[in-house]
């Protein structure tokens, strides 16, 4: 657009900016339509050898005369581009092309629109030289570590061992071995370097020791020095090396230009650039024979004498010549010792290091098996230390856990020639691989019998091993939650009357947007945001519960709608609530989290049930009904413990306590291993549409602001949003696991996923406050799409047929809850397109089961009464 109508851009510039204007420093981004016109335009086609080659009138001219995006490309796209300003533009710019190719090229564009996106803020690095390269990396880790002073030297995956260190300022170390001193006179770019004695480099001195490969084939280390404002491209007189002029400099080794300078390189073409000045050495360690070359008045003659007769390249050979293998084969194996060094520092909140990350590191340590053993030492060291404790820090164990599970099972997998990262394998995946052969010899006594008592053997087959530190992770997670916030209750009693029933209902809920973020550990490290609506369905709270106390002390549950019911007369009975299959587990855990009884049937002591029940004033009878479909998506377990422990409340005669109630329900699935986060009993407890907040904490306390709902009441809105049961229930059922694993393992896909799922609920806030169905489509439509992409199996070919079906009829869609059946929510284009909606579903169902439910917004929330 600048280059098309430059006076209007700055018209309108000038109008709102005073004194500012746009400078061309970003990313030109091609949409596939453009990109496809330009290929076809140019006659893009395969070559002879298989390779791409321009074709036809276009590609001969860009042949002939070269083609310049900005030159040739750019002046032809925008609405008020024309084939006469293409052309003038393009040729004052250079342009050698005939007028009838630029007028080709223009038809092949014309039309293509051109945006201008410019950002609110930010700020340009620039890697071009080497004093930028000390610049920017300053500028960079001061911007990532909020601190006025990133250091100082920048220090870029090096090994700073024991009698290592820098002295000096304002320069860039990376790739180094530090095992001595190395003073550093400032201003020095030093990469490379094993320092094994105390070295010394004079100020704006910079050395790079790069491993490479000579013609012939033998490995060779190039030692590169030069100066910080060595301008590489000068050539002749202004030419300078080692920060002193290139003809002054080789006076003083006492070398000729033909000494370094092909002979058929006229004067006016050399420069440092393409003279022979880089020695080459056997010995990595060598590059102290070389150090002089910053000052070679002070050299001796032996050592002029040896750099004339070494075998030298230039600097533009040496990198052709590099071995860029193990170049990165030098800076994994150091950032991994560097790890192993501070391995709660990596695993740290304040880090993002990913699973994956930490396997190449692994696979790429001078010694895989020590590396590891480095790893687990640290897990055990961490679960029995502070990390241990029911504070954030208690975390980092799981996190640890599951991460070395990763990278056991994907070095395992890649060693045993398996896909890497699969977690799936066959009989050859059952041997042990090399990252935990020689394990037993290198971990400590104590951690191998830590790891022994976790089940956690070391000869065991990798997937094995991956499959039970999973358990074991999961397991501390759900330890750490549940023991948050514990106290020592008196023993409970009876406060209700012989006759007297208590009867708890709550409503469902609609996740509108913001869900995963609510899900420990995210919620706990990072807090959650979440929109949700609490609604009744077909006229009434869906999810209910009754007690009464009975004369006999056991423990009746039943379901009606399960039309089950079971009697429980031992503590043992009562405890096997882990069963998720069984109709009972929430009861039962539900029981036991009122302190009805022990949370754990070790510290019962000798009681038997009858006698707590008979100390509490009687046996309990508990009935519960949820008249919703089983994995309905609309937070049905977790509302419906909700509505337990609030009657167990009331029924001992406990005032509620919302806050209290939701950080108790979070507990509760973590004692059934089933998970979860706290939107489901927040959605069903608080009334209405609402966003709900949490801040980092093992306790988080729910701030929930309610938002206007009219324009989602389908009694409101004409009938625009519906309710509709797919009839689908998913099989899976570790979705928690494999998402939460996702995020233990810092997948950065998942975390970004994450981060743009907790932002939606603010867009949606607005939407509904503006009573903007359109934008709250939008925003429901955009979960759904970042809930697939954090789980992909939230959506099956099914699911997207009815998507496909509805699609021209709704602003937005989505599955709710986690997604891969249940209900679907859908928010139409009008009230005539949710009868069209209807029709389409109601006429030709995907399955016997889907229907539309009716609902409507609940204003009353989780209601407690006795009778």
């Amino acid at each position: 657009t600048a280059l098309v109508e430059p006076q209007g851009m700055r018209d309108r510039l000038h109008a709102r900016d005073q004194g500012r204007a746009i400078l061309d420093l970003g990313v030109m981004s091609l949409d596939a339509t453009t990109a496809v016109g330009l290929l076809r335009a140019t006659g893009v086609r395969p070559g002879d050898k298989g390779s791409l080659a321009w074709s036809g009138p276009l590609g001969e001219a860009i042949g002939r005369h070269g083609l310049d995006f900005y030159r040739e490309i750019a002046c032809a796209l925008g609405t008020h581009a024309a084939v006469a300003t293409h052309a003038t533009a393009a040729r004052a710019a250079g342009s050698a092309w005939s007028q009838t190719r630029l007028a080709d090229l223009f038809g092949a564009l014309e039309g293509t629109p051109f945006r201008v996106h410019t950002l609110a803020q930010c700020r340009f690095l620039h890697f071009g030289t080497s004093r930028d390269l000390i610049r920017s990396g300053n500028d960079l880790c001061r911007a990532a570590s909020g601190l006025a002073r990133s250091g100082p030297w920048l220090d870029m995956a090096n090994e700073v061992a024991a009698g290592g260190k820098v002295l000096g300022d304002e320069a860039w170390v990376e790739a180094c071995r530090l095992h001595a001193p190395m003073s550093l006179g400032g201003e020095n770019v030093v990469v490379g370097l094993d320092v094994e004695c105390p070295t010394t480099l004079p100020r704006r001195a910079c050395v790079d020791v790069l491993p490479g490969r000579l013609p012939e084939g033998q490995p060779v280390w190039f030692v590169r020095c030069w100066g910080i404002d060595d301008d590489f491209k000068a050539c002749g007189p202004s030419a300078t090396f080692c920060g002193r002029p290139l003809p002054e400099w080789l006076a003083a080794v006492g070398v000729s230009p033909e000494d370094v300078w092909d002979p058929g390189l006229p004067p006016a073409s050399r420069s440092a650039w393409n003279a022979r000045l880089v020695p080459a050495e056997t010995d990595p360690a060598a590059y102290v024979r070389w150090l002089w070359m910053f000052e070679p008045e002070s050299a001796t003659q032996a050592q002029k004498t040896a750099w004339r007769t070494a075998r030298r390249y230039s600097h533009a050979e040496t990198g052709a010549l590099a071995d860029h293998a193990a170049c990165w084969a030098r800076r994994v194996a150091l950032r991994a010792a560097r790890i192993c060094h501070d391995v709660p520092r990596a695993f740290s909140r304040e880090r993002a290091m990913a699973a994956r990350e930490l396997a190449h590191l692994v696979r790429g340590a001078q010694n895989p098996p020590e590396a590891m053993a480095t790893l687990l030492a640290a897990v055990h060291e961490a679960s029995e230390g502070p990390a241990a404790a029911a504070t954030l820090d208690s975390l980092i164990v799981p996190r640890m856990m599951h991460t070395l599970a990763t990278v056991v099972e994907t070095v395992g997998r890649e060693a045993l020639g398996g896909e890497p990262g699969s977690r799936t394998g066959g009989a050859k995946n059952r041997a042990t691989p090399p990252v935990l052969c020689g394990l037993s010899r290198v971990v400590p006594q104590a951690t191998r019998q830590w790891l022994s008592d976790l089940g956690l053997d070391l000869e065991l087959a990798p997937d094995a091993w991956a499959r039970r530190a999973r358990e074991v992770a999961f397991a501390r997670l759900a330890r750490s939650i549940v023991f948050t916030g514990t106290s020592d209750l008196p023993p409970p009693t009876s406060a209700l009357r012989s006759d007297e029933i208590v009867w708890g209902r709550a409503p469902a809920r609609l996740d509108l947007c913001g869900g995963w973020t609510d899900t420990p550990p995210y919620a706990l490290e990072h807090g959650g945001c979440v929109l949700n609506a609490a609604v009744d369905l077909n006229g009434q709270p869906p999810i209910q519960a009754f007690a009464r106390v009975i004369d006999q002390p056991v423990l009746r549950l039943a379901s009606i709608d399960r039309g089950t019911r079971v009697e429980i007369a031992s503590i043992d009975e009562l405890c096997h609530y882990r069963d998720i299959v069984s109709e009972f587990s929430l009861a039962k855990g539900a029981v036991v989290l009122s302190g009805l009884v022990p949370y754990s049937k070790h510290l019962v002591r000798g009681r038997t049930l009858r006698e707590m029940l008979e100390a509490f004033g009687g046996g309990l009878e508990l009935t519960t009904l949820a008249a919703i479909p089983r994995g309905s998506g609309l937070g049905t377990s977790s509302i419906l413990g909700a509505v337990l422990l609030a009657v167990l409340d009331r029924v001992m005669g406990r005032p509620l306590d919302a806050q209290g109630l939701f950080h108790r329900v979070l507990r509760l699935e973590q004692v059934l291993g089933t998970g979860g986060g706290w939107q489901d009993q927040i959605g069903g407890i608080a009334d209405s549409v609402k966003v709900t907040t949490t801040a980092p904490g093992m306790m988080p306390r729910a701030v929930v602001e309610f938002v206007p709902g009219e324009i989602l009441d389908p009694g409101q809105n004409g009938g625009q949003t519906l309710l509709y049961y797919t009839g689908i229930t998913r099989v899976a059922r570790n979705i928690l696991e494999q998402v939460v694993g996702r995020y233990l393992d810092r997948e950065p896909d998942t975390l970004a996923t994450l981060a743009r799922l907790r932002a939606l609920p603010a867009a949606g806030a607005a939407a509904l406050a503006r009573r903007d169905l359109v934008a709250l489509g939008r925003v429901v439509d955009a979960a759904w799409q970042l809930n697939q992409r954090l789980d992909p199996d939230s959506t099956n070919p099914a699911i997207e047929a009815i998507c496909e079906r509805i699609r021209p009829h709704v602003h937005g869609a989505k599955l709710l809850g986690a997604g891969g059946g249940g209900f679907l929510l859908a928010v139409c284009k009008s009230p005539a397109s949710a009868r069209r909606v209807r029709a389409v579903l109601e006429s030709n169902p995907p399955n016997p089961r889907a229907r539309f439910f009716q609902f409507a917004i609940n204003h009353e929330g989780l209601r407690v009464t006795g009778c």
